[in-house]
């Protein structure tokens, strides 16, 4: 029986937060792992093609000297700037790295 596209998005979602790997989770789900796969790498695709929604800047006080290093998240990768680097730089950063993840 063929399976509608939202079982396959909220399939591939519990498989992403599950920890498994993709062999482990099919198994238990009772799918095929290259089925599975291909829902992986098309979602993903999709998702990449679609490029990042947007990049927002918020402002920061830094409250002590110490802190050097700022963090943003990008396609749930971390990337560290320091304090003081030009906000449109960082934009263009997290806009390329966005469109690339």
């Amino acid at each position: 029986m063929a399976r509608r596209r939202s079982y396959w998005e909220r399939l591939v979602r519990e498989f992403e937060r599950s920890g498994l790997t993709q062999a482990d989770f099919a198994e238990r789900r009772g799918v095929l792992v290259g089925t599975l796969r291909y829902w992986i790498y098309k979602l993903r695709g999709e998702a990449r093609a679609a490029g990042p929604k947007s990049v927002e800047l918020v402002p920061v006080r830094v409250a002590s000297s110490a802190v050097r290093y700022f963090e943003a998240q990008v396609a749930g990768v971390g990337f560290r700037f320091e304090v003081g680097t030009e906000p449109g730089y960082v934009a263009a950063v997290l806009r390329e790295l966005g469109a690339s993840c």
